[in-house]
């Protein structure tokens, strides 16, 4: 018995342009941001790339990725062009003002100014980056550095989408979970991923096509090392193809349904072919493609999968879109069904419906696992099926455990001329509020201090102390890691009627912390900086 489920969509319309004026008001006052249309304006955008940093200021906003190198998760093409495993980086995302840290996945190459990057903020917003191929529905068009053209993709806060949930069977096997006989709690997933022609298509050049896939495959392996999960999973690419209209499986014309069965039986001929010959097997198949999907006569549907269909091969597979970076939220989704995951709530289980990963809709702070999908996960594990994740390494994936600390990477100087220009610097006193960096960093300029933000994670507050989530605390021996986030889309059951469901994102709304004017910041200054020079130069 298998089963049908939901798919999710979710395209941002964002605008950028926040009057000046508003602006100035904003930050003399701190009120709340500007809504235009219900969607969160941005007063401006600029972005700032090493590989030790990427920095991002959306509006008032600043974002902070301290960079670790990591290997990419996928080889070159064979016969193509040089690997990109150099290129590919990770770390957390630090957000002035905001205690809690993101995760991100960045791929850039030293020298190349176009950078692939999917941020998720510790309030659960999914941010893409991407360089410029065409400008599309919910694109906001940014220039990185020197002036390479990139486009930015944002979640929408009203964000509508269908998720359908598919029953092919009126009833439920309840198999009896009995012990694997792999004593290991290690496991991977095989993966074998396919491209069609559409994607393929669709990508400039190959360089392109792989840079993009590392990035979307990068960031659903961070999402599955969530500690949050109990157990972490490591993807291992053991097959990377690009499929042509004639060699693959139909399309169907871009029919969901129609496009994923077909691929199921594909894969799976494909699989077991290669299994007889000797050349090795996949746990699970993915095919990422550049189509429009559709249900019937609606188009907003991003992928599918069945349910606890992993390990088996006619059902162990996932169809995606992959027109964006946010493909990577919809492969992490599936792959937990595909894991025995059902929806977060009602009628499945007693886990909050709108907080986690695996819940029915997309929305803001869904950037951990509930325990419900955790116990699923450890279900699964423990049935016979799932003999076919034992894994092939000897540890499961670290958890940046050893990364430096932003504040460490960035001292409070360092991230005042980040914030405010080259020619600031910290500023601390015994009176409030320059008393506290955790809380608020200040930084001076001449005669004039002015706020930053509250200092990064790691920036020394006093003797033997530094910041952590907005405090000062005493500085541990070992300093440990954190944890990111991500979100839905959809999935199937076994075998037979079909159920339509309707969600709608809750709207959510984001407020700017007040600006204390102990000392008055120099306006003058922070208008010059931003608004008629443009950001500092390292923005």
């Amino acid at each position: 018995v298998v089963a049908r489920s939901p798919r999710t969509t979710f395209v941002t319309l964002m605008s950028l342009a926040v009057c000046v004026t508003l602006h100035v008001l904003l930050l003399l006052v701190g009120s709340g941001s500007a809504q235009v249309g219900g969607v969160r304006a941005e007063e401006a955008l600029q972005v700032f790339f090493e590989p030790d940093v990427l920095s991002v200021r959306l509006g008032d906003r600043r974002l902070y990725v301290p960079l670790r190198r990591k290997r990419a998760a996928l080889e070159p093409f064979p016969g193509g062009a040089a690997s990109v495993e150099n290129c590919t980086f990770e770390g957390r995302v630090y957000e002035q003002g905001v205690s809690a840290t993101g995760r991100a996945v960045v791929v850039g190459c030293p020298g190349d100014k176009r950078v692939h990057a999917l941020i998720f903020t510790a309030q659960g917003e999914a941010i893409s980056l991407e360089p410029v191929v065409a400008q599309g529905r919910g694109d906001v068009s940014v220039e990185i550095d020197d002036g390479v053209g990139h486009l930015v993709h944002r979640e929408s806060p009203k964000s509508k989408f269908l998720t359908f949930w598919s029953k092919m069977s009126t009833r439920r096997r309840r198999a009896t979970k009995t012990k694997a006989a792999v004593s290991s709690r290690e496991r991977a997933i095989e993966l074998a991923v396919f491209v069609d022609a559409a994607l393929s298509n669709a990508m400039a050049t190959e360089r392109a096509l792989q840079t993009k896939l590392t990035a979307i495959l990068e960031q659903v392996q961070l999402i599955l090392e969530y500690r949050s999960l109990g157990r972490p999973l490591k993807l291992e690419i053991v097959n990377l193809e690009l499929v042509d209209s004639k060699r693959g499986p139909s399309t169907g014309g871009g029919d969901i349904d129609a496009y994923l069965d077909n691929f199921c039986v594909w894969q799976c001929n494909r699989n077991q072919l290669a299994a007889r010959q000797g050349l090795g097997h996949w746990d699970h198949a993915l095919m990422l493609s550049g189509l429009d999907l559709v249900k019937g006569n609606n188009s907003r549907v991003l992928g599918l999968a069945w349910v606890n269909g992993m390990c088996r091969c006619r059902y162990s597979c996932t169809l995606s879109e992959a027109r964006s970076l946010e493909a990577a939220l919809v492969v992490a989704h599936e792959l937990g069904h595909s894991l025995g995951m059902h929806h977060d709530g009602p009628p499945d289980n007693r886990c909050d419906p709108d907080r986690f990963i695996m819940s029915a809709k997309t929305g803001a702070g869904k950037t951990s696992w509930s325990s419900c999908s955790g116990q699923y996960l450890e279900d699964f594990l423990s049935s016979r099926t799932s003999s076919c994740l034992a894994s092939r390494t000897s540890q499961p994936v670290a958890e940046l455990d050893g990364e430096p600390l932003p504040g460490q990477l960035f001292p409070a100087d360092a991230q005042c001329k980040l914030a405010l220009g080259t020619d600031y610097s910290a500023y601390t006193s015994s009176r409030s509020p320059f008393n506290n960096v955790c809380r608020e960093l200040w930084c001076l300029e001449g005669s004039w201090a002015s706020p930053a933000h509250p200092a990064l994670d790691g920036t020394t507050c006093a003797k033997g102390k530094y910041c952590r989530e907005g405090s000062c605390v005493v500085r541990p021996a070992g300093q440990e890691g954190g944890a990111g986030g991500s979100i839905g889309a959809s999935t199937k059951r076994a075998p037979r009627s079909t159920v339509l469901t309707t969600t709608t994102n809750p709207v959510t709304t984001t407020t700017r912390r007040s600006v204390v004017n102990i000392v008055f910041p120099d306006l003058t200054r922070i208008w010059n900086n931003w608004f008629r020079r443009g950001f500092p130069s390292w923005f």
